[in-house]
């Protein structure tokens, strides 16, 4: 073979290089590096790599929902996640880019009568369920806390999703987070930084109150409130009646809101530096 019919890598000038070498990228870049990083532990991902990684996952959407749809087994939602971790995503972004999308679409769908209480339920229970697997296999060792929040609802409440995906995407951040009502009852909010609180049923609202006002007497002056869920998405409004410091319509609304309130500096930084971010208030 001669040199003219060597295939050419061209992988120092992605102008020029060949539909191989292009593939042979991909590949590389795609699928080989982030399943090394992964598999090593070495830390956030480069940004842009994790942009291109976002982007496949939101692609994945539709697939992922249609498997939900389909009344899998929760085994078989299980492995359609850890094979989508393996691949390199970090939970971070199937929080954003799918569960909590599709939480939201099962809202909107059981709105416009597109399916019924049964499947809604049903669906944001293996989503759920999924989570807190997730959440468990793959904790976040921090040797500093950003801040301690306390995650909860109203006592007895049954939409936990929210509450659990919020309590996530602060952990992956680097703070201290503890469960309150509906699962761990007769949490102690002294101490705490943050108390993040979920609503999904605007009836609930004098209730509501009357528990915030019991947390903030115990917490104290250093404790905050905020809060967010289905029944301020359409009622914001309803946020001043409670009293809160402030509300978020989404999981990462709220930690950027904590971040503004804790941390004004970190802010804008993007969530995979956070772990490494000086703790203490600025």
């Amino acid at each position: 073979m001669s040199e003219m019919d060597l295939p050419r890598s061209g992988l120092s000038d992605r102008g020029r290089e060949g539909p191989m070498a292009a593939r042979l990228r991909r590949i590389v870049e795609g699928d080989l590096l982030p399943r090394f990083l992964v598999s090593h532990g070495v830390g956030p991902l480069p940004d842009g790599l994790r942009r291109r990684l976002r982007a496949r996952l939101g692609g994945r959407f539709q697939e992922f929902l249609a498997l939900l749809r389909s009344r899998p087994t929760q085994a078989q939602v299980d492995e359609w996640l850890d094979e989508v971790v393996q691949n390199g995503h970090e939970i971070q972004d199937v929080l954003e880019e799918l569960v909590t999308p599709i939480a939201r679409r099962m809202g909107t769908m059981w709105e416009e009568d597109e399916c019924d209480f049964v499947e809604v339920t049903l669906v944001c229970s293996q989503l759920q369920a999924s989570l807190r697997r997730l959440s468990q296999r793959f904790a976040h060792p921090h040797e500093a806390s950003l801040g301690r929040i306390l995650v909860g609802g109203l006592p007895g409440a049954t939409h936990t999703l929210g509450i659990l995906m919020v309590a996530e995407a602060f952990a992956s951040a680097g703070y201290e987070v503890q469960l309150a009502s509906p699962f761990g009852p007769g949490a102690d909010p002294r101490g705490f930084d943050i108390f993040a609180f979920t609503l999904s049923r605007t009836e609930c609202v004098d209730e509501a109150r009357e528990y915030l006002e019991r947390m903030r007497s115990i917490g104290g002056d250093r404790l905050r409130v905020i809060v967010g869920g289905a029944a301020f998405s359409n009622h914001p409004e309803l946020v001043d009646g409670l009293g809160a410091d402030g509300w978020a319509e989404d999981p990462v609304a709220a930690l950027s809101l904590v971040h503004g309130m804790l941390h004004p500096r970190l802010r804008h930084l993007p969530h995979a530096f956070l772990a490494t971010a000086p703790s203490g208030h600025a």
